[in-house]
């Protein structure tokens, strides 16, 4: 499968030169998707060739969120090869880019939170981990409001970095209410949607959702709200 995707990246990428000037940034922007193919095949010296391509078309005219682009690109591939350590300083990298001159509620800085917390959560930082968890919940609530489904995954993955953290009962709290929270985006979106549709809204939470069953058996919750709304 990833050797089919990366045949036709290589194809993308030889039109790509053919009709981009030698030399400039934009010569370079197609290297991101085959890095990341590679990095999930996990050929760690061919992601690191096309990584560094990448780089090669760094700019001091580029955008601070181009800028940011690359390191966290970057520090994706890294994280998926399991190079933690470097991942986490590339995202926080391309976080301080943008802090230069964005709030932490943009919306680029608020995509590298979650991104921060589970490669601190792989480096065994469980307490920093459920922090900044607990920090994108509030800038995903700020920026999008509690009746959407990404606030639901952020809170979900809130509540598994309480688990990791050894905070149960916070964590089946948190659970509860993305649950609740679900179940009323259901009852009020579902009956408007196609099947497709209805697909495509559990396919990213299913398997979040099916750690409940283990968190409550974990936290030893029997017959509680939490158990009820597993």
């Amino acid at each position: 499968q990833y050797d089919d995707a990366i045949v036709y990246a290589h194809k993308a990428i030889e039109q790509h030169k053919r009709h981009t000037p030698v030399g400039t940034p934009q010569y370079y922007d197609v290297y991101d998707h085959i890095a990341y193919l590679y990095a999930e095949k996990g050929d760690s010296a061919r992601c690191t060739l096309y990584l560094d391509s990448l780089f090669m078309g760094m700019d001091r005219e580029m955008s601070l969120r181009n800028f940011s682009h690359m390191y966290m690109t970057r520090g994706i591939c890294r994280q998926t090869l399991g190079h933690y350590a470097s991942a986490l300083a590339d995202f926080k990298t391309a976080d301080s880019i943008l802090a230069a001159k964005y709030p932490l509620s943009e919306e680029y800085r608020v995509r590298l939170i979650p991104l921060m917390a589970g490669t601190e959560n792989q480096l065994g930082h469980s307490d920093e981990a459920e922090r900044l968890y607990r920090i994108n919940v509030e800038q995903i609530r700020e920026l999008y409001g509690e009746n959407r489904l990404n606030y639901m995954e952020a809170l979900i993955y809130l509540a598994n970095a309480n688990g990791f953290a050894g905070h149960l009962d916070s964590g089946c709290q948190i659970y509860t209410e993305a649950m609740l929270g679900l179940r009323r985006i259901l009852k009020t979106q579902s009956p408007y949607m196609t099947a497709d549709e209805r697909e495509a809204l559990w396919s990213p939470l299913s398997p979040l959702l099916a750690n409940m069953t283990p968190y409550a058996i974990k936290a030893d919750r029997c017959q509680t709200p939490f158990t009820i709304s597993c």
